[in-house]
């Protein structure tokens, strides 16, 4: 919360003093007032009377004795350079409320309030206090003492000011979780980007910085249409994909380097399996679709388009060579046995092969 004025931070500060009387607990407090930047403080059980002066240096004061009795009182300090109007309650408890504006010009009420240990919160006087303040100011802070006690809130007992059972304490708490999470809902600006691209990736700042300037040459290329522009144009271009290439390839290389290690309780292999199985989802489903025509007709079932396929290899085949080849060797009439030769022949075939290539060879 800032203050409309100097804009600063409003740090409030809440201390139960058990008398304020001593000149050393001022000294203390102004020291913390000093040291923590403090705007508002708020003080219970001062035990001032109406005849006793409050002085805390460089604050205005705004107070509530109690009457008739010893102890008790509230009190309220304000830097001096906040404006400030004081809220006096129409009942007889022991509070002091101030009105300050706050830096979006709302009015904020903060409550100074302390309740006696034996007195019940369900006391009409109090109750109606409450009501008071959640009524005419919902725009508020309540600090005090409440001196309520219960064992859900780790106390060794529990006193006649429980405000609620374990169970109805659980469900206010559940129901101001909503209402934050309903303000926050409601203060939440979404942006909706548009990519071409189904699973888009992250580059780095200075690729990111290249693609700006490329797209400011193309646009600088189609005011002037210089032919020098054009060469720049290209040569960032292509300089990009260079880069981009290289880095996806080492990026690559890092995730399957890290999948060598893998380990089940470790969410980042897992976040890497699953980008690498997205990656192959979306090349599969680029994948065009295979068609054929067979007599003028266009098929794209993958079931037919295969039996074609197998039909017309088997008549390519078979209509040159039989299913049995030994019996077509067998029965075709045009095919001559080889002559026979003996080992003189051969050899003699490869002693004249010899001597004509030296022939050859010398001439």
């Amino acid at each position: 919360m800032k203050m409309n004025k100097t804009n600063e931070m409003l740090n409030i500060l809440h201390a139960c003093c058990q008398s304020i009387l001593n000149q050393q607990k001022i000294i203390l407090i102004e020291d913390i007032i000093s040291k923590n930047q403090i705007n508002i403080l708020c003080l219970n059980e001062t035990f001032l009377k109406p005849s006793n002066d409050l002085t805390i240096k460089n604050f205005n004061k705004a107070r509530t004795d109690r009457k008739g009795k010893r102890g008790g009182g509230v009190a309220i300090g304000i830097l001096k350079n906040i404006e400030y109007k004081i809220i006096k309650t129409p009942f007889d408890v022991e509070a002091i409320g101030i009105q300050i504006k706050t830096a979006d010009l709302s009015s904020t009420t903060i409550f100074s309030y302390y309740s006696i240990p034996k007195s019940d919160l369900n006391f009409s006087q109090q109750t109606n206090f409450l009501n008071f303040i959640f009524e005419n100011y919902p725009n508020s802070i309540l600090i005090g003492d409440l001196n309520a006690k219960h064992s859900s809130w780790n106390c060794k007992y529990s006193n006649i000011k429980e405000i609620a059972k374990s169970d109805q304490i659980e469900l206010e708490a559940e129901n101001i979780r909503k209402e934050i999470q309903k303000a926050l809902t409601n203060s939440t600006i979404n942006y909706q980007i548009n990519i071409k691209c189904e699973h888009p990736r992250t580059i780095p700042k200075e690729l990111v910085q290249a693609i700006k300037y490329k797209n400011k040459m193309r646009r600088l290329y189609q005011m002037t249409n210089s032919i020098q522009h054009k060469k720049l144009f290209n040569m960032i271009e292509r300089k990009i994909k260079k880069e981009l290439k290289i880095y996806t390839i080492n990026k690559f290389e890092k995730d399957f380097e890290e999948l060598e290690i893998f380990n089940q309780n470790n969410p980042k292999h897992w976040k890497l399996i699953d980008r690498i199985d997205q990656k192959n989802e979306s090349n599969l489903n680029n994948v065009q679709d295979f068609k054929i025509s067979d007599q003028g007709e266009t098929i794209n079932d993958e079931g037919l388009i295969t039996d074609l396929f197998s039909k017309n290899i088997f008549n390519t085949f078979n209509e040159k060579i039989n299913t049995n080849p030994y019996n077509y060797v067998e029965n075709n009439n045009e095919i001559e046995s080889p002559p026979k030769i003996t080992t003189a022949e051969l050899k003699e075939a490869l002693k004249k092969s010899i001597k004509s290539q030296h022939r050859a060879s010398t001439t």
